[in-house]
């Protein structure tokens, strides 16, 4: 534990008849915050692990003018494969491409609307700090909010998206408060793209761009191999099965094909979190499912 001597960024709130305003900041909080930030871009989407709770109480500004944080009490660690989509879905927002769609899909965040803006939209609310559209400042309640937007509905966010989300809505926050204008997506594109390319992913998400009619027919596929799996009693969670959508391994009948076709790397992709008498035992039953069909 260390001792650090300063005061809480809390400490420039001034509550005034229900309105919160900020004075007698540092002068250059912006850069700091700017900083701070970054490096929680570097705490997602390259370590996987960050601090999920950095209200202003928990950012210190040190005597020496340097921002640091206390009470790692709740930190997040997220799997490899969320992490990696994450740093896709990144990417995405910054170049402006349609992928981030289909990371959404991936990272199991279900949006009721099927509209592509105003996915897009919702997408920069949720995973960037940006304030320069108009959504970003407005309540739902709020008459002037989109009425297009009113009845859009998150059906799901997984626990570990969610607190991803929940830091990014903190640095919102604070931001709005004292009124500047810092896009996560600009701050984090290097990390991001650092991350993505040493990722096994990055093939995977260029190809990614399917009509929703094949993306459905895909996930179909995936659930009645994920079914044949475990009545089998051979692994079937979601990193068993992200592994076999990899390798476009993506039935039985896939796996049995592979096998004839000697594609030995898509079989390695797809058995990565196999071990050696699982796989002998699934590719017995493969074959046992052949000589049934002929």
């Amino acid at each position: 534990m260390r001792l650090i001597k300063g005061c809480p960024l809390s400490n420039f709130v001034n509550i005034d008849i229900g309105n919160s305003t900020w004075s007698a900041a540092p002068h250059n909080l912006e850069e700091l915050l700017s900083i701070l930030l970054t490096s929680f871009g570097f705490q997602i989407l390259e370590i996987g692990a960050f601090h999920s709770d950095p209200h202003p109480g928990n950012v210190m500004i040190s005597d020496s003018g340097d921002l640091a944080l206390i009470d790692f009490g709740q930190v997040k660690i997220l799997s490899e494969h969320t992490r990696l989509l994450l740093a896709h879905l990144v990417i995405s927002l910054y170049e402006g491409t349609n992928n981030f769609s289909n990371i959404l899909n991936l990272l199991r965040v279900e949006l009721s609307t099927d509209d592509l803006e105003l996915q897009r939209t919702i997408a920069h609310i949720l995973f960037d700090t940006r304030m320069d559209i108009p959504e970003a400042l407005l309540s739902p309640f709020d008459p002037d909010f989109p009425k297009e937007l009113v009845g859009v509905r998150i059906c799901n966010i997984p626990t570990d998206v969610f607190m991803v989300i929940r830091v990014i809505a903190i640095f919102r926050g604070v931001f709005a408060a004292f009124r500047m204008d810092i896009h996560a997506r600009k701050l984090w594109i290097d990390i991001a793209r650092r991350s993505a390319k040493s990722s096994h992913l990055a093939s995977h998400v260029k190809e990614m761009k399917r009509n929703k009619s094949e993306l459905t027919e895909l996930v179909e596929k995936l659930k009645m191999l994920n079914t044949w799996l475990r009545l089998n009693n051979l692994p079937c969670d979601r990193k068993q099965m992200f592994c076999f959508a990899r390798a476009n391994i993506l039935s039985v009948e896939d796996i049995d094909a592979a096998v004839k076709l000697n594609k030995n790397h898509a079989l390695e992709v797809a058995f990565a979190y196999f071990d050696n008498s699982e796989k002998h035992r699934c590719l017995e039953l493969v074959l046992m499912n052949r000589a049934v069909r002929i």
